[in-house]
């Protein structure tokens, strides 16, 4: 089941993220919790390694102050992020509802803001738009019900997969610690012949 944080429209939705996004209060919290967000990353974003080869093109949405970013590159990797605030050097701005990039631009893409996506089916079509044929996606997903900026409910994971119909599940699992909210790791795989 899929549910939905109601907006009278998009308008309203950003200014409600920017709210999170840009205030100072959540730029500082991102700069004093950074290398502990950094040590996160860096154990779950190896999941990817085993399926790609050092310095593919990379694209991190809803990046925030790009700790993921920098991550993939201290990996090997060269990855750019994108926010609805741009955040020097790691994050540009940009809307993953409407990516600012050409086709077929990535050889891989990374969220952990699946929850704070407005529309689900531009936000699918703008992944799949900018990733290459054979490239992988991770989303790392939080199955929890809203908190104060979450848009989209998940109960499960299947619930996305009919959203990407031309990508396979290379692989799937839970992460976090317990007491945690359930987050689960997803690899998808976009189908060569798509």
């Amino acid at each position: 089941m899929i549910a939905h944080r109601k907006y009278k429209s998009y308008e309203e939705y950003v200014k409600h993220q920017l709210n999170k996004t840009a205030s100072s209060k959540t730029r500082r919290r991102l700069r004093h919790k950074r290398q502990i967000r950094k040590k996160w990353f860096n154990k779950h974003l190896s999941i990817l390694d085993k399926y790609l080869v050092k310095g593919l093109r990379g694209l991190c949405l809803a990046a925030r102050d790009g700790a993921e970013v920098e991550v993939f590159k201290d990996r090997g990797y060269k990855a750019i992020g994108i926010d609805l605030v741009a955040f020097s050097p790691f994050v540009i701005k940009g809307d993953f509802h409407k990516i600012p990039f050409k086709d077929n631009s990535f050889d891989f893409i990374y969220s952990n803001s699946v929850d704070h996506v407005f529309d689900i089916e531009k936000f699918s079509s703008e992944v799949n738009r900018v990733l290459k044929k054979g490239g992988y996606v991770l989303f790392h997903l939080a199955l929890t019900r809203f908190g104060e900026y979450e848009v989209l409910y998940l109960s499960t994971v299947d619930d996305l997969l009919d959203y990407f119909p031309n990508y396979s599940v290379v692989e799937k699992s839970k992460i976090g610690k317990p007491g945690e909210s359930l987050r689960c790791a997803l690899v998808l795989r976009k189908n060569v012949n798509a």
